[in-house]
């Protein structure tokens, strides 16, 4: 019998000694849809399966995957996955990267926790702020005045996905530098404003566009602020009608997960076919160099 088809998160098994919330939310996905139908894989290289995050760069072009709302960190002319089955994306620039012809849903499958962990209580106005500072704004100087102030939450994303989401969820208002900050503020209806701070992100503007376009928040990676205009953009409304996208691309992403769930034995079968061919690709080119010593 062939083996599971395996995923793959930054961070898994522990590549990486900084993981975030958002990575995390790739197990958490894949066992809510799939069960124990699919594994972790053991690197990149083993895996089958890209769901969140900004890991699509890193993917070998000649091998068989399965994207499944994945994206791009930044711009780049193209890169095609030649063996890739495509169920959803993070967004139309990723999109535009891989020269996909196919329709495929958008959105960041992080919009699905609502699915997971559904949304308790709708916080009162007296809920504080909160801020998702990106992990490597976290212990920035600038912060820690927030930190002291009961009218504000600055909130870990380096802590357990479910805390993360708890956290976000009994705020009033998100402000965040962290992307995954911002969809999951918009997953559980959440107003929320991009946060930046003096130290650029890798890939700087690209994921954040990205994902806004996917959802109806074009432009909005321009629409940032910074700390000292919390309380005034706070004060003056967020705009929300935006939301309406949001619910769309929910229910395209939960579309695009089960029938992912549904295609496992068909891709398991796929799969099969391409590594025999692979296999057989690669004795022939050895049969190849050896006639020619």
């Amino acid at each position: 019998m062939d083996e599971k088809l395996k995923f793959y998160y930054w961070g898994a098994p522990i590549e990486q000694a900084v993981v975030n919330f958002g990575d995390l939310l790739t197990p958490l996905l894949m066992t809510h849809y799939c069960g124990d139908s699919v594994a972790i894989a053991s690197s990149i290289d083993d895996a089958d399966i890209f769901c969140v995050g900004s890991i699509l760069g890193r993917v070998d072009t000649s091998k068989f995957s399965i994207v499944l709302g994945s994206g791009f960190i930044r711009k780049r002319r193209t890169k095609r996955l030649n063996h890739a089955h495509c169920y959803a994306l993070r967004g139309p620039r990723s999109k535009h990267i891989l020269k996909l012809q196919k329709d495929v849903a958008f959105g960041d499958p992080g919009l699905l926790m609502p699915y997971i962990f559904p949304k308790k209580d709708v916080p009162d106005t007296q809920a504080p702020i909160g801020i998702v500072p990106h992990y490597t704004h976290f212990e920035s100087a600038e912060l820690e005045p927030y930190k002291n102030d009961p009218r504000y939450k600055v909130i870990n994303v380096m802590a357990e996905p479910k805390t993360v989401i708890d956290e976000i969820c009994s705020c009033s208002t998100i402000f965040s530098s962290s992307l995954h900050g911002l969809i999951i503020a918009d997953a559980y209806k959440i107003p929320n404003v991009r946060l930046i701070f003096d130290k650029p992100l890798f890939g700087r503007d690209f994921k954040f566009n990205d994902y806004f376009d996917a959802v109806g928040r074009k432009g909005e990676a321009s629409k940032t602020i910074k700390l000292e205009q919390i309380e005034e953009t706070y004060k003056s409304g967020i705009d929300t009608d935006y939301f309406t996208e949001v619910q769309k691309a929910q229910e395209n992403l939960d579309t695009a997960f089960r029938k992912f769930t549904s295609d496992i034995p068909m891709l398991t079968e796929l799969r099969a076919r391409s590594r025999e061919k692979t296999t057989l690709l690669s004795k022939l080119s050895r049969m190849w160099q050896l006639t020619r010593k």
